[in-house]
């Protein structure tokens, strides 16, 4: 019995730092701009436009519409949104998201993240923290 104490006191060492250690789940926005841009990018020029921003949105919107209604609740948006944010895009106060209102919160976000204005967004316009707001709402 001595000599299993020690052994058990090892394993659960050594499981619970195993578990510390584990790859935790992680916000949409911790891909690095560049793997974004791998994976949304279309036409292979290294930025995104609205059109590429435009469809990777309404594959979104169909991955988050769980019950296949055409409405995302804001429960099923809150790891990815705030209830300001989500306030400020549904105007009928219904407490889902249609896809036009998910559309519109979409392209603030893109808005906002293009900062030179030109209607793509950079590797370095994504690392900003509208380029991470906008990812976040795109990619699990």
């Amino acid at each position: 019995m001595d000599r299993v104490r020690p052994l058990v006191a090892a394993v659960i060492a050594a499981v619970s730092a195993g578990l510390a250690a584990a790859p935790q789940p992680a916000a949409a926005y911790s891909m690095r701009p560049a793997d974004a841009i791998a994976y949304l990018n279309r036409d292979g020029d290294e930025r995104l436009d609205w059109s590429e921003i435009d469809y990777a949105a309404r594959r979104a919107f169909a991955r988050l519409d769980r019950k296949g209604d055409g409405r995302i609740p804001f429960a099923d948006l809150a790891d990815r949104l705030n209830r300001r944010s989500f306030d400020a895009v549904n105007p009928d106060k219904d407490g889902t998201l249609e896809i036009d209102e998910w559309m519109a919160l979409v392209r603030r976000r893109f808005d906002a993240a293009d900062q030179s204005h030109d209607g793509r967004l950079t590797r370095k316009e994504l690392a900003t923290p509208a380029g991470k707001a906008l990812l976040d709402l795109l990619l699990e």
